[in-house]
């Protein structure tokens, strides 16, 4: 198994979205919403999430429209998905 992002629904995305998301081992994560430019627009920690499959909320009503790179990491591995917002 990898760390990956498996999907994102819906995207694209109005308000808010669901990641789902796999994990090999219990890890601690980060989610980092990037914009066009490379700068962070969102960023958050799970701390101690177990093995398997999950799903988180993600919310971007205060972001503006456009192209972002989510990338997910732990300590060890990444994975990254192209998030598209709309207004």
């Amino acid at each position: 198994a990898v760390v990956a992002i498996s999907k994102i629904q819906p995207n694209p995305v109005g308000d808010f979205a669901y990641i789902y998301y796999s994990l090999p081992a219990n890890e601690n994560l980060k989610f980092e919403l990037f914009n066009i430019d490379g700068k962070i627009s969102k960023v958050f920690d799970v701390q101690n999430e177990t093995a398997g499959k999950h799903k988180i909320e993600l919310s971007v009503g205060e972001l503006p429209g456009g192209i972002y790179l989510l990338r997910m990491s732990t300590p060890n591995a990444s994975s990254s998905a192209r998030v598209v917002v709309v207004r």
